[in-house]
């Protein structure tokens, strides 16, 4: 009777261990958690800004930075939002106000490419509120439409609560709105790509991709996705296609053709020694962080710190070119999309926060490929086993992406790039660890409300 008593024991101690991830847990209400959660983060922020007077909206709104480095004139034609210049939406629209805004003053260098100018020009017809309120409205609802196009077959409810929470409040996000920059629109322009990558729309996802590298070229990295669907036919389209519309507008700009695209690039080139010595690893910051110890101490460690980070950039780059070469074929095309953002992001400004404004829309893309293979009711550790990577990637955009302030201890730095780039690392570690497909339903973005499903793996 012992015996059996103390085998029952063994035998059913690993089962409690793990009831809680072995249960059926409801995406619906794992979403509503999530906003729950949003809302404490906000109310406790709230409270420290008011009863303590910690400044937490530093950690999103850059103040320091936020009056743009524009000419006088420029200034005179906007106004402060209250004691806000959103002033990344200031800058090109002041641009858009010139005949040649690369070569009108060599002080004043414009690393923007030409559509973003143009495309800004009808706002500068309009009084400034006005042109501000439709432009940064426009950024929010395109920013909620996102996700809306990536859970078509999710209840409304769940889909209302992802926009608002890997929406609008996204930390990446309110990073962008708050600096008015047109980044905040990348967020809707790669969910249209995802959207016409997983119906294989070729029209639709050139489109979208035309339009990303034509605002920022570092979006040219997701050609990997057409390279691994072979598309090479769309992919040559791309790239033609940008240079095409982006020369077409830089030569109908009053001046010398050559000249224009010289300062354009000078301009540029200019940017990326501004980002790598200052915007994207602040020495400061980490000098701050580490005031605890003698001053001495601080400056090796923040030196250590620094090196660090720099050097698992580096790394997480090689461990993407080499899960590239190695292991294309065998990837799902989700994994090849998120390869292809960590490599916009490292390769290009990783640390600054509103640069991953694509992340939270990729976090949906997966959340309803997984609940369009395993419907809205799945075990938690069947889930990790068969979604590592792509689990891994929504834990960690939702934490980034949660509006809790996280930052340098000290500073105002913010550590949502921060875990961005340990995202990155995870997630390209296990996708070389890992030996299985990811099988997911063929139409991935089409979930369903019940029940586990057939998969049938996209095979693209």
């Amino acid at each position: 009777m012992i015996s059996h008593l103390r085998s029952r024991g063994r035998h059913s101690l690993p089962a409690r261990k793990f009831t809680p991830f072995n249960r059926a847990w409801d995406v619906n209400n794992i979403v509503a958690g999530l906003l729950f959660v949003d809302a404490i983060a906000l109310l406790i922020n709230g409270m420290r800004l008011v009863y303590f007077n910690t400044p937490v909206q530093e950690f999103i709104s850059a103040k320091s930075h936020d009056k743009p480095a524009i000419r006088f004139q420029g200034i005179t034609y906007g106004e402060p939002f209250g004691v806000h210049w959103f002033g990344d939406f200031l800058q090109p629209l002041d641009w858009a106000h010139l005949a040649n805004p690369w070569t009108a003053d060599p002080s004043y260098l414009v690393q923007y490419p030409p559509l973003p100018i143009y495309a800004l020009s009808p706002l500068g017809l309009l009084p400034y509120p006005w042109a501000l309120t439709l432009y940064l409205s426009g950024m929010a609802l395109s920013s909620f439409v996102a996700v809306l196009v990536l859970t078509g077959g999710l209840r409304l409810s769940t889909r209302i609560l992802l926009g608002l929470t890997l929406g609008i409040v996204a930390t990446p996000f309110l990073m962008a709105f708050d600096r008015g920059n047109l980044v905040g629109y990348f967020g809707f322009l790669f969910a249209i790509f995802m959207y016409a990558i997983a119906r294989n729309h070729k029209k639709l996802a050139i489109v979208a991709l035309v339009c990303l590298v034509c605002l920022k070229i570092y979006p040219i990295l997701l050609l990997l996705v057409f390279i691994q669907k072979r598309w090479f036919r769309p992919a040559i389209v791309v790239v033609v296609s940008s240079l095409v519309l982006t020369l077409s507008l830089f030569w109908l700009t009053p001046g010398n053709f050559l000249f224009t695209l010289h300062e354009f690039f000078r301009a540029n080139f200019g940017a990326a020694n501004l980002q790598d010595k200052y915007m994207v690893l602040d020495y400061k910051n980490f000098v701050v962080a580490v005031t605890q110890l003698p001053p001495v101490s601080a400056k090796r460690w923040a030196k250590a710190i620094l090196l660090g980070i720099n050097g698992l950039r580096y790394l997480v780059l090689f461990g993407i070119a080499l899960t590239v070469v190695l292991r294309l074929k065998r990837l799902h095309t989700l994994e090849v999309i998120l390869l292809s953002g960590f490599a916009m992001m490292l390769i290009y400004g990783a640390q600054i926060g509103y640069n991953w404004t694509w992340a939270p829309a990729f976090a949906v893309a997966a959340i309803t490929a997984i609940v369009s293979t395993r419907g809205e009711t799945f075990s938690p550790w069947q889930i990790l086993k068969c979604y590592p990577v792509l689990v891994a990637a929504i834990i960690g955009f939702t934490l980034m992406s949660l509006p809790l302030a996280l930052h340098l201890p000290g500073s105002t730095r913010s550590l949502t790039p921060y875990i961005g780039l340990a995202t990155a690392a995870v997630c390209v570690v296990l996708l070389l660890v890992k030996r299985t497909r990811t099988e997911i339903s063929a139409d991935w973005l089409r979930a369903v409300k019940a029940g586990p499903q057939t998969v049938q793996a996209a095979r693209e």
